[in-house]
């Protein structure tokens, strides 16, 4: 008799990428592309909302890139 080693793959490296591009645009818009309403009530372009959102943006691509890595290994 022959062994069947067929190991069905996982697409959650795949789903953790979608929510690192989705965290990625939302706070990159927020951080370097803000709305008007935002800019009238914080002026200030170096305002702990804006670095803190343009940091969590570099984190969120970072996140995309390893999981996306992770996915093609692991699929």
């Amino acid at each position: 008799m022959s062994r069947d080693y067929r190991i069905k793959g996982t697409q959650r490296y795949l789903m953790w990428a979608g929510l690192c591009l989705l965290l990625a645009l939302w706070a990159g818009r927020d951080g370097w592309f803000p709305s008007e309403a935002k800019l009238l009530k914080y002026p200030d372009p170096q305002a702990f909302f804006y670095i803190f959102n343009k940091g969590l943006a570099c984190l969120g691509g970072i996140g995309l890139i390893v999981s996306l890595i992770l996915h093609r290994l692991y699929r």
